[in-house]
């Protein structure tokens, strides 16, 4: 289950009166954020491979956003700087 850090904000800060910014969570003394899906894990050497395929293929496609997109549809949760750096 995913939870979105503005409601995660509004619990704490209406049934525990803690009062954070976003970027406060994100802090090294929050590192259960990342359970949360705001920093997801991949594979750079499954990605670029993924990228290369889309590139080269017979139906290729251009632009990152669209690329980011495909590996999206694909499962892949990358964040789309990544991808339009490769």
């Amino acid at each position: 289950m995913v939870i979105s850090t503005g409601i995660l904000l509004d619990l704490l800060a209406t049934y525990h009166n803690i009062e954070i910014s976003r970027n406060g969570l994100c802090t090294d003394d929050y590192e259960w954020m990342d359970c949360l899906g705001e920093n997801p894990e991949y594979d750079v050497d499954t990605i670029i491979y993924e990228v290369e395929g889309m590139l080269d293929g017979p139906a290729c496609i251009s632009g990152y956003r669209h690329v980011w997109h495909s590996l999206q549809l694909k499962g892949y949760q990358v964040p789309r700087q990544v991808v339009e750096l490769l």
